[in-house]
Parts: structure tokens; sequence; C-alpha cells
């Protein structure tokens, strides 16, 4: 609900309750029966502004959120002015950091942030006898003045404090369950800085147990030695998603992992096989390989996760509408091995259609592809032989998948190749088999032709 549909009364209970610093604001200096209308509106419009945050800002603590945001600076991004205040709140307040259990912080670009003397002292105090902090911050040495271990923060317009700072947050919130981190670029001064200039000794420990869920991004060598101190600090890890960068396997804690999703451009068929093989528990494998798997054919990579085909039951794979012949009956035998598999997400035009060569015993052969414990199957495909796909595969989806539930053609970007009739008149099929089809992307449209009868009279 709105925070500005609330009573006056039940949002000063709200502001008293909160911490001394928004007392200091006057965020309950008036009651009810003094307030003029003018400060009612006023507070209610800054707490409906704080409602709205919230929703930016995703699920964390109530108490927290009311007292962070209550001092946004002007002019400034959300993601950098919010984490200063986030961050004293943290270190001033522990027992606010255990309502925490979502945490999003995202920059965009580099994060230069500026800290007040009051700031950069209690800062600097959080972390002086930290010693798990000072390991995991992997700063660049040329950066660090007199090669010291730990950072010194300042109140400079450093590009550095973001990446510290976001870290002293994460490692504070000790019941933390999902974490989406997107950590600041480096600036172009420091861009040039070799791996070895780093520190990567990571101590261990259990700072994050309760951490489950991680999205990560831009995981390159500038931001490497963070993102490790947050992976071995994360013991009980189950889902993991890297959206862009290089991956340091050996402190990945593949060994617990049930959903893995990797899009990266520097993931390669060798990582592949060693991903695979340390992950024990794992059911749900999304892959968006980029440029470097162009040339690799979708059987090679199914023969590369074989190990995983017993217990997986989530697969998707994204080969970027890669066109060309490929034989089907390597893609059929490798698929039956996957004897638990209930979703399954293929992208790639070629998988069953053998290229632009296509025949009609290659548009019917994937009825035969399914392993009888699929679902829910969705095939993105865009050209024209999505139409013989849907016509063949209606009749014979229960006979070969008894639990089929759904079917999810197309693309969201691109035509599909149908009209509207046409779509309707392949529902029907499907719904006498008790399967929902579902057919996405802009239908064919149909040319408009000028009547030959002439138009009604006004009356």
């Amino acid at each position: 609900m709105s925070l500005q549909r609330l009573p006056a009364e039940i949002l000063e209970i709200i502001c008293q309750g909160l911490c001394v610093h928004c007392r200091r604001k006057g965020w309950a200096s008036s009651s009810s029966q003094d307030a003029t209308h003018g400060e009612l509106t006023r507070q209610r419009s800054n707490l409906s502004k704080l409602s709205r945050t919230c929703k930016v800002f995703r699920a964390i603590g109530q108490p927290i959120l009311f007292h962070t945001f209550c001092e946004v600076q002007k002019n400034c991004k959300w993601d950098k002015s919010k984490m200063i205040p986030f961050a004293r709140t943290i270190v001033e307040r522990p027992d606010l950091a255990t309502c925490v259990t979502d945490f999003c912080i995202l920059h965009h670009g580099t994060s230069g942030l500026m800290l007040t003397i009051a700031e950069k002292a209690m800062f600097n105090e959080a972390t002086k006898n930290d010693l798990l902090l000072r390991g995991i911050m992997g700063l660049p040495r040329a950066m660090v003045d007199g090669q010291k271990s730990s950072y010194v923060f300042s109140n400079q317009n450093d590009p550095e404090q973001g990446r510290v700072l976001a870290l002293m947050i994460i490692l504070r919130l000790p019941n933390l369950q999902r974490l989406v981190y997107m950590p600041p670029r480096p600036p172009n001064t420091t861009r040039a800085y070799r791996r070895a200039d780093y520190a990567w000794d990571v101590p261990e420990s259990n700072a994050l147990a309760s951490l489950k869920k991680i999205t990560i991004g831009r995981y390159n060598t500038m931001n490497a030695a963070h993102v490790d101190g947050i992976f071995a600090n994360a013991p009980s890890l189950e889902s993991l998603t890297i959206q862009e960068g290089l991956l340091r396997l050996e402190l990945i804690p593949f060994e617990n992992l049930s959903e893995l999703n990797i899009s990266s451009s520097r993931f390669n068929l060798t990582q592949l096989h060693e991903v695979v093989n340390r992950c024990h528990h794992l059911e749900s494998f999304k892959l968006t390989p980029r440029a470097e798997w162009k040339d690799v054919r979708p059987n090679v990579f199914l023969r590369h996760i074989e190990p995983l085909a017993g217990r997986l039951k989530h697969l998707q794979i994204d080969f970027g509408m890669k066109r060309g012949h490929i034989p089907a009956t390597g893609l059929i035998s490798t698929f039956k091995l996957f004897t638990s598999l209930e979703t399954l997400k293929l992208e790639c035009d070629a998988v069953y259609f053998g290229g632009t060569s296509a025949t009609a015993a290659s548009a019917t052969f994937f009825t035969t592809l399914l392993p009888p414990s699929m679902k829910k199957f969705y095939l993105i495909k865009t050209h024209q032989g999505l139409k013989d796909a849907i016509a063949s595969f209606a009749p014979q989806a229960k006979m070969h998948c008894p639990a089929l539930e759904l079917v999810y053609f197309g693309h969201h970007k691109h035509r599909t190749g149908l009209t509207l009739e046409e779509i309707v008149s392949f529902e029907k099929p499907f719904e006498s088999v008790g399967v929902r089809l579902q057919v996405v992307g802009r239908p064919k449209p149909v040319p408009w032709k000028l009547s030959k009868e002439p138009l009604p009279e006004d009356s």
C-alpha cells in the first residue's frame, strides 16, 4: 500500500520509531494537532517518495529504507547518493542490518563517491580492524599509498570508494539471502592495470552463510577480487547468474548450486566441462554463449553436459539464431538421455529444420526429440518453417510427452509468418489434447483491400 494513503497519525508513529538521524531531520517535530496543512502535505510527499524508492531498490528491510532515503542528495544518481547513508546505517545500527534479506546495488558507469569528514572517519574506523574486509579488497597495489594492504577512505571523488563501500555493506548483512550486484566500471586511468597488480588472497569465512542467490555483472579483472570475496564467504549458494565478464572457476562454489545462468562471451567449452563436473546438484542451466560459440554446434554442446542429463530439470540454450545444417540423429539420441527434463527452451533456427534446406521429414522430427518428462517446450523460431512445425507437432504432442502442458513458438521481436486466423486455427488441435499453445511475435499483416460496395449514405 502507498505510504501517502496512510493517516497522518500513523505516519508520525512510523517516523518516531526510526532512528536518531530521522528524528534530527525533523520528521516528527510537530504533532498532528499542531501541524499545518502544508507541513503534513510536505511530510506525506516525502514519505511517498520513499515508498517509490523502495520499489526501485528492491525489497530490503523497511526500517533501513526509511532511514537511508530520508537524506537523498540532490542532483545525484540514486545508486550513488543512497549508498553512503545506507552504509552509515549498517555501521551504526547492526541490529537493522539483520533485517535485510534482499539487496540490489547497481552501478552505472564509474562510481566516485564524495564523503564528508565524519563519514570518512566512520568508514575508516569500521574497516581498520576488519581483517576479512581488508583481505578481500584486492586493490591495485599501485593505487594504494605505501603498499598498504587496506583501503583508506578519503573525501575525494575516488572511483574505488564505491566498490569498497559496496563490499563493506554486503559483508555486514548477516541474513542476506538474495544479492544483485553490478560493480562499477573502472575509470579510463585504471583500465591498463595488469592482472598481476592485484592481491588475490581471499580469506574464507561464514560471513554470508545465509546467501542463497547471487546475480553478478562485470566480473572482470578490476572487480574480480571483490566478487571472489563474496563467493568465498557464501558456502550455501544455490543460484548463480553471471551476466558479463570472465569466470574464476576455482573460487565459485559450484558444488551446492541448483541453478546456474551464464551469459558471457568469455565462457568456453573447456570451462563448461569443468563446471559440469563440479555441479553435483544442478537442476536448472541456462547458457547464452555470445560470439565465441558461433562455430559450436548444439549437439557438441549437449555432449559436454551429458553428466547432468540424469538430474537436469530445466535447460535453456541460446545459439543466437544460428543457421546451418545440423544432423538430426545426434540431437535426438542426446536429448533422450535427459530423462528428468521438464522445461526446454531452444533458440536456434537450425536445430530442427536443418538450416535453409529444410525438408518435410526434418520439420517433424522434434516430436521424437523430447523426453517423456517434458512439461514446457519453448522453440524460438522466426522463419517460414514455423507453420509446418506447429501443424506437425500438435497430433503427436501427448503421444511422446504425456506430461506436456505448454508449447511456446516464436520470438517477440520478429514476425511469426502467420495471420491471426491461422494462429487461432492451430490452437484448437493443442486444446483437444490438453496442451496450451502460445505463439509469440508480430502476426503476418493482412493487406487492405478497397471495397467495391458504395458507402452507406448518412441518414
